[in-house]
């Protein structure tokens, strides 16, 4: 420290600002990382995804028929699922009657089976969504939060003035018809 330095009190100053400065910036980068190691971060899993895909379109050595026709049986679940529901609703329109004979013989499937088949699809699908919705944010922000806030407050307060009050007493005639069908005497 030269003589000038300490006569001049504003540099006393600003090298404490320097230090809290410093000090700060540190404690960021200690809780959320810097931007060059986020954007590193980043560039490396975009190289990485990119290896994967040229590694499963790249041909592989001693690999045989088999190999082929496993991979592109597992591929094929997602695609079948979804050109299968749209057959089937197509088919209402298409061949009326065939659709109410496929409906019927969904009928005579064991609700059990029913739930197994739901289970296995359900997991598929949502074990797809988890493994690619790693990188998405799981919570809103602050102002976020408080601009859903206010929009779910809004919906409610023009849900109860639009609605109209019902007598006391009031019965839904759906709801009834339903009840007495389902052998509901309340």
């Amino acid at each position: 420290m030269s003589l000038k330095d300490i006569v001049n009190p504003f540099s006393w100053f600003s090298k404490g600002v320097e230090t809290v400065g410093d000090t700060v910036v540190n404690v960021k980068k200690t809780f959320t990382g810097s931007k060059a190691d986020q954007d590193q971060y980043a560039h490396e899993q975009f190289i990485s995804g990119l290896e994967g895909y040229s590694k499963e379109f790249t041909n592989r050595a001693n690999r045989t028929w088999w190999d082929s026709l496993w991979d592109g049986v597992n591929r094929m679940p997602r695609p079948l699922i979804v050109v299968a529901i749209f057959w089937y609703f197509s088919l209402s329109y298409r061949n009326p009657e065939e659709f109410q004979v496929l409906n019927l013989a969904l009928d005579t499937v064991p609700e059990r089976m029913w739930w197994i088949m739901s289970a296995v699809v359900s997991f598929y699908f949502v074990a797809r969504e988890f493994q690619k919705g790693r990188d998405t944010k799981l919570a809103l922000s602050d102002k976020e939060f408080k601009t859903v806030q206010d929009r779910m407050a809004k919906l409610r307060e023009a849900a109860v003035t639009e609605l109209p009050a019902k007598e006391p007493g009031y019965k839904n005639p759906s709801i009834e018809e339903w009840k007495q069908k389902a052998g509901i005497n309340r």
